[in-house]
């Protein structure tokens, strides 16, 4: 996993699974968000 990518799982499964992978957006090496975050919005 490259330094600056975001990857984002959606856990309302039975296993968390990678539905987003940003390359070059965030400051830190892994960020994960909620994917309710995104629906809350």
């Amino acid at each position: 996993i490259a330094n600056g990518n975001v990857l984002v799982y959606d856990c309302s499964g039975e296993e968390p699974a990678l539905v987003m992978n940003i390359e070059n957006k965030a400051s830190y090496p892994v960020n994960i968000y909620p994917m309710s975050r995104f629906h809350n919005e």
